[in-house]
């Protein structure tokens, strides 16, 4: 499962960085709605909130289409001139796995 983590992981970060504007925003904090078409995984929509305190960001994310992952936590994130760095912590089958992107 942990190829799924990674996959998970790559998607966030490309759909992250394709979602936001142009023009950097001074927040992101919120929820915001993604839907991924993947050729290994297929389509999936996901729910993320951001919740952010200055450049700190954390959150959550749920992925109804996706029942082997049981939840997915948003740590040690920043948010600055427009770029999100933010750690993935993913459970799938009682084991968390963690990722950066």
């Amino acid at each position: 499962m942990t190829r799924l983590a990674q996959r998970l992981a790559l998607t966030v970060l490309l759909v992250g960085a394709s979602t936001l504007p142009a023009a950097a925003q001074q927040s992101i904090a919120g929820t915001w709605l993604f839907t991924i078409d993947s050729p290994d995984m297929g389509r999936m929509t996901m729910s993320v909130v951001f919740e952010q305190e200055g450049a700190k960001v954390v959150g959550k994310a749920e992925l109804p289409s996706l029942p082997d992952i049981e939840a997915v936590e948003l740590t040690e994130g920043t948010y600055e001139d427009g770029k999100l760095a933010i750690g993935l912590e993913v459970a799938v089958q009682g084991q968390w796995f963690y990722t950066s992107v």
